[in-house]
């Protein structure tokens, strides 16, 4: 997911990396999340993949949220969110998980 994002907008908690919008930002979007969090906080709490994905669909969806939707960030954040299933897809190729043949 860090490849897909090269704006490094997902890299870290938005009110971090963009603080002159915090305040803002933490009156729109109630549940926060981006890639640092889920890999150092969440991952080790997840009992399924969903749960997984779940954080990153909501880490794009609030991008698109926050943003709206006539925005650059918008559809830099829906860009990504397409390719979710790829690189899931890809991430158990690799790993060497069959999957149903619906998702390939």
């Amino acid at each position: 997911m860090r490849e897909l994002d090269e704006w490094n907008m997902f890299s870290a908690p938005v009110c971090e990396a963009f603080p002159e919008v915090a305040d803002d930002y933490k009156a729109v979007v109630s549940n926060p999340m981006d890639l640092r969090t889920i890999e150092e906080e969440r991952l080790p709490t997840y009992g399924i993949i969903a749960e997984l994905q779940d954080d990153l669909i909501l880490t794009f969806k609030n991008c698109c949220v926050f943003n709206g939707e006539g925005s650059e960030y918008y559809g830099y954040a829906v860009t990504i969110w397409h390719n979710l299933n790829d690189v899931f897809k890809e991430a158990c190729e690799e790993e060497g998980v069959v999957l149903p043949p619906r998702f390939t």
